[in-house]
């Protein structure tokens, strides 16, 4: 759902007037200068707090689960402030787990791409850095108690797209592959809008860390395969960049059911451009086939 952003430029004063009150419940000093930008479930508005650029991130979709992740996000940020990020992080400058409201440093940078789906091709150099930034996320084993998000059966279940047999297939492999692969830090919503290029080069930066949380290996990997479905070269480099085991494509394949199920379901109930509404055949085409890996995998006895 596309947060209703006014037209007329007294209606817009206002909502940014409010924005930027919510945002100094947090963090008094925060100074806008720049315009509203509404996300699908948030505005944020450009400022500087404490002397740095300063992005404050103000919910507006109040259903239960943005809420939730909106906390969720503040937790992560909290513990970030004990364990060094390996990759370049937004600072929380401040928050109110109540409303919630959060302000944080603003990176430098552009995005790798400006849309979750990407319409054009990424350069190749551009999709093998995002992966290896993705995979210092993976390699990092931080102290503090990082929230866990590795329930997918349960997960799948709640989507209800899936038949009880289906169901019952994704819970045979997800066990498969839990029994034999340790929980790491995924970054849980690696689009290419979610991950900066500085303009001089170096590290990529990842933004957005509502998603960040523990789970099996490959849920990052198969963000990208259902978000890249456009480019199919981008996709054989994703599944490429995936551990051969028959464990890895287990936990992979029910990653990549659960996202594109996940996507599906948002797609389904908000699609107000006819793009939304055309990807919506690829999307249920991507949990088919899923689906159907994992039923290899369950009746080929490579998870017994």
């Amino acid at each position: 759902m596309i947060p209703d952003v006014p037209a007329t430029e007294a209606s817009r004063a206002a909502v940014h007037a409010d924005a930027v009150a919510r945002a100094r419940v947090c963090m008094p000093g925060f100074t806008p200068s720049g315009d509203l930008l509404a996300t699908e479930t948030s505005l944020l508005v450009s400022g500087t707090a404490e002397g740095r650029a300063a992005v404050a991130k103000v919910p507006v979709d109040r259903r239960p689960f943005w809420i939730a992740r909106a906390r969720h996000e503040i937790g992560v940020y909290r513990l970030l402030r004990s364990s060094r990020a390996p990759v370049p992080m937004p600072t929380m400058l401040g928050a109110d787990e109540v409303s919630p409201v959060l302000v944080i440093s603003r990176l430098p940078g552009a995005p790798l791409a400006p849309e979750r789906y990407p319409r054009a091709a990424l350069p190749t150099a551009s999709l093998d850095a995002l992966l290896d930034t993705l995979e210092a996320v993976h390699r990092w084993e931080p102290g503090g108690d990082w929230p866990d998000d590795s329930d997918f059966p349960a997960q799948l279940a709640a989507l209800g797209l899936l038949t009880p047999a289906q169901l019952a297939t994704a819970a045979r492999v997800f066990t498969f592959a839990r029994q034999r692969l340790p929980l790491r830090l995924e970054f849980g919503d690696g689009h290419p809008g979610n991950v900066l290029a500085a303009l001089g080069g170096g590290q990529l930066a990842l933004v957005d860390l509502e998603f960040l949380a523990r789970r099996l290996p490959g849920y990052d990997h198969a963000v990208l395969w259902v978000l890249l479905g456009d480019h199919p070269a981008h996709r054989d480099t994703v599944l490429i960049s995936v551990d051969g085991t028959d464990a890895a494509w287990a936990a992979f394949w029910v990653a990549a059911a659960l996202y594109a199920g996940r996507e599906l379901v948002s797609h389904q109930r908000w699609a107000p451009d006819q793009a939304r509404r055309n990807r919506i055949p690829r999307l249920r085409a991507d949990l088919d086939y899923a689906m159907g890996q994992l039923h290899t995998l369950d009746t080929e006895g490579r998870i017994r």
